[in-house]
């Protein structure tokens, strides 16, 4: 078969491709027939001899023949098709064979599915959060940051001026002691001529000052006296005069400063004062000295200030005074300084080598002096390591403040020096793990980290909810929106229930209903399978028809004009609602498509908008159905006190034009053409004929294998000068009695005598029909019957074709 299209568009357009093919519930809402096949229409062919209604010059019809017809080309969802073995594989296994097969289209699937509000809605929640946290983060880094660095910096600032106060406190006491001593003593005489004076002086100055570690005076005849402090706290009184070669050593109770005999013998040794460094270097510098830092007799490490006696007249030295000052006493300052609460304090001499430091072991190698840089303490192993190596040597350190990472830690480093002597020349140096003052806040951070962990999961949560909330009533609008699209409108309505609380989704959920309603009503005035086309090609219903094969059904009901004036209006609509009720179910079931309502009639098509095979036996066997469902309906409406009502029906078969036809802004889905025409005209000659159905030849060669039908006459209708036999439906082939096939059987060798003008042969024929139980009174064989007797008494030529000159009798 070929089709031909006329259409309104002269510019091509590029309409989405969809579905042409017919879906289960395409039978049950269009076609319920399950016989419908949909197979690949033919090629079109040029329409000639058919002209569309005039149009404006905006609006000119131009001919295009269209390659496809309603019908799509491949049968791929077909719904008659059997599905292959990918489509019952389980979701795991289908996924990992399309990642095998069809990767793009599965990335595409996945995008499309991220790109859903059921995954962007807490994606985007989720972000804002992290995001969120994020800044307040960072904000709260920076701030801590530059707050930490304030704080250590004050800090800092603060441990070196109590360690610079300290040191200067300690650093002043000597001086003051030899400076005392140098007034008091006159050395010109022997120390042993003023034993009670000089020593009493003395010893009030040792007490007086606790934290001087031993006092000395010696002179240039060797004489000595010192008064010294042991680290076990015991006090000895070393003393020589000029004439004795031996320094004796007494203990000293120091309560009462007097001599303790109690403590064994009284030592002797060889020491003489004037041969010690101290007092070589103090007389070469004739000036106050102080020495470098050493270790004491006592394996204390110290420094001594040294004064030179001069002679009161001559100016001479005579001796010198000492005063000796143990570190130790500065190195307790630093243990028992708090500096943050890891954080490490340390003295070294510009050689590098420690004096004092806040680690109670750093410093107590006894009898050797620490390299700083080589120190048991990792904090001040690797921070004098970074000062020595960033200035090449620590006479190089000035006072700094700065940031550094060593040893895996981040720590403030404070740098100071304090100067007395170029003896006394020393860095004060105070580190400060930040984690002291971070320990506070990386448990903060902790806590929101928590905080974050929690809000994150509780945005899941509450954001999933939301999205459910808001996707649950758009998946379900989704599925309706499907159902639309299949026209499953019923069960659309009957559900009222609320799906959302959300004002916005209520009210797309009553536009819906709206839109529902407007389309159930629309359904009613369109075929449905017009509209699911429109829905499928996503595309405006315009003007075009194609040219195809079907059969038209013609169906009118038996004096309806009378009963129009019999009956009362509700009455008469009782009674024909419920007559096209059921005329309307048994044409769609059978696969027909109900064109228009004329009135009392009905038009329909079979085999449009889609393929229907067999579609000439599926419109007989609706004429049946429709005749026998009339008479059933007519012994309920006798009981109920209405007039029974027969029908006539007019079937042809052949190419019509069917499509959308009429103006750009109104349109109907119809059929048009000589065949239609035709089929329009067989309907009124059943009254002529008395029967209750006709149908063309080209309806009957079709149907006769599923039909007995009874030959009725060969006619001419008007409109038309071609001659056509006409039949009528009797009963299924399966269902027929004897008679029914027998009189076929006669009614057929009437044609061929007809068509051959034999009026001898047609008499007898219609005699034999006659004769046929249920036939004898048939209005169709009395009809050719009287043709034949006006021939046999007028004897001219003898026509067996009856031509008609009226629509309607």
């Amino acid at each position: 078969m070929e089709n031909n299209i006329i259409k309104t568009k002269t510019s091509n357009k590029n309409n989405i491709s969809s579905e042409e093919t017919s879906t289960e519930e395409d039978k049950k809402d269009g076609n319920s027939s399950n016989d419908i096949n949909f197979v690949t229409s033919p090629t079109p062919t040029e329409v000639k001899g058919f002209l569309p209604p005039p149009l404006t010059n905006n609006h000119r019809i131009s001919s295009v023949i269209r390659k496809n017809s309603y019908v799509e080309q491949s049968t791929d969802n077909c719904p008659n098709a059997q599905p292959t073995d990918e489509h019952i594989l389980p979701k795991t296994q289908r996924f990992f064979l399309m990642l095998r097969k069809e990767p793009k289209k599965l990335i595409t699937q996945l995008l499309r599915r991220c790109c859903s509000i059921a995954f962007l809605f807490p994606l985007l929640l989720v972000t804002i959060v992290i995001v969120t946290v994020l800044i307040v983060w960072l904000i709260n880094f920076l701030s801590t940051s530059s707050f930490v660095d304030e704080m250590s910096f004050a800090l800092s600032e603060e441990v070196t001026l109590k360690i610079k106060e300290k040191s200067r406190n300690l650093i002043s006491m000597p001086p003051r002691i030899t400076n005392l001593l140098k007034d008091f003593h006159n050395i010109s005489y022997s120390l042993s001529d003023i034993p009670n004076a000089g020593r009493t002086y003395s010893w009030k100055l040792f007490t007086i000052f606790p934290e001087v570690s031993s006092i000395t005076l010696a002179n240039e005849t060797n004489e000595m006296l010192v008064f010294e402090r042991y680290p076990n706290k015991t006090v000895v009184e070393w003393e020589r005069d000029q004439d004795d070669p031996y320094l004796k050593i007494y203990q000293i109770d120091p309560r009462t400063a007097e001599r303790r005999h109690d403590w064994g013998p009284v030592l002797e040794v060889e020491y003489y004062g004037k041969s010690r460094r101290w007092y070589i270097e103090c007389k070469e510098a004739v000036s106050d000295y102080w020495t470098g830092v050493y270790f004491f007799a006592t394996d204390v490490l110290g420094i001594t200030r040294c004064t030179t006696i001069p002679s009161s007249t001559t100016g001479e030295i005579l001796g010198v005074a000492t005063a000796d000052l143990s570190l130790q006493t500065l190195n307790s300052f630093l243990n028992a300084l708090s500096v943050a609460k890891t954080g490490t304090s340390f003295i070294l001499e510009r050689s590098g080598y420690l004096i004092a430091t806040s680690n109670k072991n750093a410093n107590e190698v006894v009898g050797r002096r620490i390299y700083a840089p080589n120190a048991t303490d990792p904090i001040i192993r690797d921070v004098s390591s970074y000062l020595f190596d960033k200035y090449n040597n620590f006479h190089n350190v000035n006072v700094t403040s700065e940031d550094i990472l060593v040893g895996g830690g981040s720590y403030f480093v404070g740098v100071s020096y304090f100067y007395v002597h170029k003896n006394i020349d020393w860095l004060i140096v105070v580190v400060i793990p930040k984690n002291d003052f971070l320990e506070g806040v990386q448990r903060g951070y902790i806590v929101v980290a928590c905080l974050t962990v929690f809000m994150i999961i509780l945005s899941i949560i509450l954001s999933s909810i939301l999205s459910y909330c808001i996707t649950k009533p758009l998946y379900k609008l989704r599925g309706q929106m499907k159902k639309i699209t299949k026209l499953n409108l019923d069960d659309l309505t009957t559900n009222k229930k609320k799906t959302s609380y959300l004002f916005e989704l209520q009210t797309i959920e009553l536009t819906f209903i709206s839109m529902v309603y407007a389309l159930q009503s629309f359904k009613k005035y369109v075929p449905d399978v017009v509209i699911k086309r429109s829905m499928r090609k996503n595309e405006v219903a315009e003007l075009y028809l194609v040219e195809r094969e079907l059969s038209i059904f013609f169906m009118d009901f038996v004096e309806f004009t009378r009963l129009t004036e019999e009956l009362q209006p509700i009455r008469l609509i009782e009674l024909i609602s419920e007559a096209m009720e059921e005329m309307s179910v048994i044409i769609e079931d059978e696969g027909g498509v109900i064109d228009k309502y004329i009135g009392d009639a009905i038009m329909a098509l079979f085999n449009a908008p889609y393929d229907l095979p067999d579609f000439e036996i599926k419109a007989c066997m609706a004429a049946l159905r429709c005749i026998k469902t009339l008479d059933k309906l007519g012994v309920n409406w006798i009981k109920r006190g209405l007039p029974t009502m027969k029908c006539r029906i007019g079937i042809n078969s052949g190419k019509a034009l069917v499509g959308n036809f009429g103006s750009t802004k109104r349109l109907s889905y119809t059929a048009i053409g000589h065949n239609v025409n035709l089929g329009a005209r067989l309907e009124p000659l059943c009254k002529y004929y008395e029967t209750n159905s006709l149908i063309s030849q080209s309806t009957y060669e079709k149907a006769k294998e599923k039909c007995c039908c009874k030959f009725i006459d060969v006619v001419v209708v008007k409109g038309t000068t071609e001659d056509i036999a006409i039949y009528e439906i009797l009963e299924e082939r399966t269902k027929a009695n004897i008679e029914q096939i027998e009189i076929e059987n006669i009614t057929n060798e009437l044609l061929f005598a007809l068509k051959k003008n034999d009026w001898e042969e047609t008499m007898r024929l219609v005699l034999k029909a006659m004769k046929v139980a249920g036939f004898e009174n048939n209005k169709a064989l009395e009809i050719i019957l009287e043709r034949c007797k006006k021939f046999e008494e007028k004897k001219d030529e003898f026509v067996g074709i009856l031509s008609f000159h009226e629509k309607s009798f």
